[in-house]
């Protein structure tokens, strides 16, 4: 077994690595991808899918989609699946438009740290956690989690509001609160 490395010297280089909680290194070309390439690749999934297509017919869809990818920062298309979880970013979308509309505004308001501690107490495990701002002022966060038993929500949506009444989460007024969408 080789002995540990030293630390480097003052005036010496660190050499940065990838550990568990950091992503892998990116290409160079990746670091600014072109929203219109990366908005024809998620349409052409979609199509693939073949459960969008009245979706993608509306006239109006590609000028909408292309406001929506335009509105989230570079790092959240950097940050896409577009082969495994192109139906995320449909999901997103629906969510910030809801955001929007001030009669679908979200019900719950809750700091991160008792977002991600309602997520354990209903029996998730919190994989890698998200957090993207929108250029018109919402804040969008995602969770990849394990531990709940389908891949259907609708229970857990119903566990996770029962937990919220059990805990009598109230609304905070800082601007760090991040936002639970309602169903």
């Amino acid at each position: 077994m080789a002995p540990p490395a030293r630390p480097p010297r003052v005036g010496e280089d660190w050499e940065e690595g990838t550990g568990e909680s950091s992503p892998p290194p990116r290409s160079p070309h990746a670091s600014d991808p072109d929203r219109h390439e990366v908005q024809r690749k998620i349409c052409g999934r979609l199509r693939q899918t073949g459960r969008h297509d009245r979706t993608l017919a509306y006239p109006t869809f590609n000028a909408r989609f292309a406001r929506h990818i335009e509105r989230l920062p570079r790092r959240y298309l950097l940050d896409l699946d577009i082969d495994g979880k192109v139906e995320d970013v449909v999901l997103h979308w629906r969510i910030l438009d809801e955001c929007a509309d001030p009669n679908k505004r979200p019900v719950f308001r809750a700091r991160f740290l008792m977002l991600t501690a309602l997520l354990s107490e209903v029996g998730l495990n919190i994989q890698e956690a998200n957090v993207y701002s929108t250029k018109d002022g919402f804040c969008l966060d995602v969770f990849a989690v394990d531990g709940w038993k389908t891949e259907e929500t609708d229970e857990l949506i119903v566990a996770i509001k029962e937990t919220l009444t059990q805990k009598k989460i109230v609304r905070h007024t800082t601007i760090f609160d991040i936002f639970m969408i309602k169903d």
